[in-house]
């Protein structure tokens, strides 16, 4: 460290500039730095008129001429200086010089700029984290939300079947012996304990996926008498509906190799998604059929149509599309979670198309002919 006048005269020095800068420590006062500086002496004097006017180090950059027994030794040192005293009638300005050789200070900056980018890679991995939490807790927010929604859906779906149920046992009591009485309250009630039975059988279906206990059983069988099979636990919702069902069988029917009872729920689910988005006197249509080494099930409505952002959300469980004032019956959003996971399991793919809301939809599957035990 040096202590110099404006004008650049040096007026004390500590050891260490004494040590680095010359042999002796007794050559520095007194001296001008021009004695020692190589740099241009405009530019020096540039340099000294900068550091007079602030009390803020200025930096700069020194050549400096060290004359030892071995001979000049030229070192270039990185300098800043700051005005400790302005110039203040007779008194001279005093300015304070921090000299570092270069190689020094520029290891010193290279330590700082490795600090300056750890610090800026662990903010940027904080960032993320941060962000990854946020988004974490955003989709938490939106499963817990899904999940009220499906508890809120299930007590109303089974409260539905439940009543008639309760209102036949009442009838029943009051006329045990009117026969078309009996009849018409046990026909009723079949159908809401079948109803009960396929909203229990999907949400024990679900649980099992979770478990990973869900087996695939393949075996030779019609395809059409699959899609017989499925049609006889979707019609109802669809005749109560009014939809205008088309079909489009291979006739004759194909032989497949799949688990039945599966590819049937996979096509009634399917149909009743469609009958329950789809305004009551719809059209619906069902084809099934082999192309090549594949099974083609398609089924396609004029209901109420998917947007292009829940495309893909409405095979999340529990996920269900805004309600509708001609909907009143949605479903617990589990059927179509259902039916992916059981056409991955046959190792076959689904997708859906919709031009938008109100276009209608198709949900398209395609499975192997043969599928392997």
């Amino acid at each position: 460290m040096l202590l110099i006048t404006g004008a650049g005269e040096i007026v004390s020095a500590n050891p260490a500039a004494g040590r680095e800068l010359t042999a002796k420590r007794t050559d520095l006062p007194r001296r001008s730095l021009t004695d020692f500086v190589l740099n241009p002496p405009e530019d020096l004097a540039r340099f000294l008129k900068h550091c007079c006017r602030t009390r803020t180090a200025v930096p700069g950059s020194l050549l400096w001429n060290s004359a030892d027994e071995d001979g000049a030794t030229h070192i270039t040192y990185r300098v800043e200086g700051a005005l400790l005293r302005p110039r203040d009638g007779e008194k001279p300005a005093l300015i304070q010089l921090r000299l570092r050789p270069r190689e020094a200070a520029n290891r010193r900056f290279q330590i700082l700029n490795q600090r300056i980018e750890d610090l800026s890679r662990e903010i940027h991995a904080r960032r993320r984290a941060e962000e990854s939490l946020l988004e974490l807790t955003e989709q938490l927010a939106d499963a817990d939300k899904r999940k009220n929604v499906f508890l809120a859906t299930l007590a109303h779906e089974l409260r539905n079947p439940l009543g008639p149920i309760r209102t036949g046992l009442e009838i029943l009591k009051m006329k045990p012996d009117d026969v078309a009485t009996v009849e018409k309250i046990q026909s009723i009630m079949e159908g809401q304990v079948k109803q009960l039975t396929v909203l229990v059988n999907d949400l024990l279906d679900i649980s099992r996926f979770t478990r990973g206990m869900i087996e695939i059983r393949p075996e030779k069988i019609a395809l059409n008498e699959v899609i017989q099979s499925a049609l006889g636990m979707s019609l109802p919702v669809i005749e109560e509906n009014s939809h205008t069902l088309v079909q489009d069988l291979s006739e004759p029917s194909p032989e497949v190799t799949v688990d039945p009872h599966r590819l049937s729920q996979i096509v009634s689910n399917l149909l009743t998604n469609a009958a329950k988005y789809t305004s009551p006197g719809g059209n619906i249509e069902l084809t099934a059929r082999t192309e090549g080494d594949e099974i083609l099930i398609r089924v396609s409505d004029n209901g109420m149509g998917i947007a292009q952002e829940n495309q893909q959300a409405i095979f999340t469980i529990f996920h269900q599309l805004p309600p509708s004032s001609d909907r009143t019956n949605a479903g617990l959003g589990v059927g179509l979670t259902l039916v992916k996971r059981l056409v991955e399991l046959h190792s076959g793919t689904i997708i859906v198309v919709s031009e938008g809301e109100n276009r209608g939809s198709t949900f398209e599957v395609r499975l192997p002919v043969k599928m392997s035990n």
